[in-house]
């Protein structure tokens, strides 16, 4: 079929002179054009959908912290907006790919370093960091937690998966303070993570989205504030340039209204302290 094509194409596709065989020059100008052609008959077809008021699919990619809090809002909230609702939990470091790959059509996620040429970009909330250690580690509300202390307190951290979003925000935090703390486990789950630590088993911190989505362990655990420095992270959602734009804005506006009035109250009840350090996006930051 390959020799069919490049005899009607008037010249070859691949370098056979090597092992294992390498795209022509043509074939890559070739591939880079029918890309195009592909993404704009894509493109097209999107908006032709939407001026004939035809209900899209819609795929959203949403990171683990945030599924069955945020997305299952999602889910109630725009059902009636769409013919069919695809979404999809994945690490963080997928989740660009697959938009790009157009797996997915908008992504929630914290890694603000998704490059933006071609993709949309708008804030939807910032939190705070809080330490999460077993009960037996509890302390005073009053009692300040320091790095020299977690050191030394003869648990070790345990650490997010290195493909998880919430381990990649760990990780450079340590490397820019210069902090080394004793680690020997790993976990690539939340629920698994915070299962370990309402063992006795170690340590963590995160962020509060990640406790409210294991709540069923909360009397197992000990929460408490970050020692400064303090970190951050922010939320970000992502769409294509010109595809999907007008579901981007009700999902935002959904999400956004489902963080006021829901998910940020049940995060004030068992962290109260991070009440000036979370805050919901204004309309105009990306």
């Amino acid at each position: 079929a390959i020799f069919e094509l490049e005899e009607d194409l008037g010249f070859t596709l691949f370098d056979r002179s090597c092992r294992p065989m390498k795209p022509t020059p043509e074939a890559l100008v070739l591939r880079r054009h029918i890309s195009r052609v592909l993404n704009d008959t894509k493109k097209l077809l999107t908006q032709i959908r939407q001026d004939n008021l035809i209900k899209p699919t819609l795929r959203i990619g949403i990171t683990e912290a945030l599924s069955t809090t945020l997305g299952m809002s999602i889910v109630r909230q725009m059902l009636p907006e769409v013919s069919s609702l695809d979404i999809i939990v994945v690490s963080s470091g997928f989740l660009y790919q697959r938009l790009l790959e157009r797996k997915l059509d908008i992504i929630i996620t914290n890694d603000a370093h998704v490059p933006t040429e071609r993709i949309s970009r708008k804030e939807l909330f910032e939190e705070p960091s809080v330490l999460i250690l077993p009960k037996s580690m509890e302390r005073p509300a009053s009692h300040k937690w320091t790095w020299e202390e977690l050191n030394c307190c003869g648990l070790p951290l345990i650490r997010f998966g290195s493909e998880n979003g919430a381990g990649q925000v760990n990780e450079a935090f340590l490397r820019s303070q210069g902090l080394k703390v004793p680690e020997r486990i790993i976990a690539h789950n939340n629920t698994m993570l915070l299962s370990l630590i309402a063992e006795g088993i170690g340590w963590v911190y995160a962020r509060p989205t990640t406790v409210l989505q294991n709540e069923h362990l909360l009397d197992r655990l000990h929460l408490a504030p970050f020692p400064d420095p303090q970190l951050t992270r922010k939320v970000y959602m992502f769409h294509r340039d010109d595809e999907y734009g007008p579901q981007m804005e009700q999902v935002l506006k959904f999400a956004k209204a489902e963080l006021r009035d829901n998910i940020f109250p049940q995060i004030l009840r068992f962290a109260p302290w991070v009440e000036s350090q979370i805050r919901i996006a204004e309309d105009d930051e990306e």
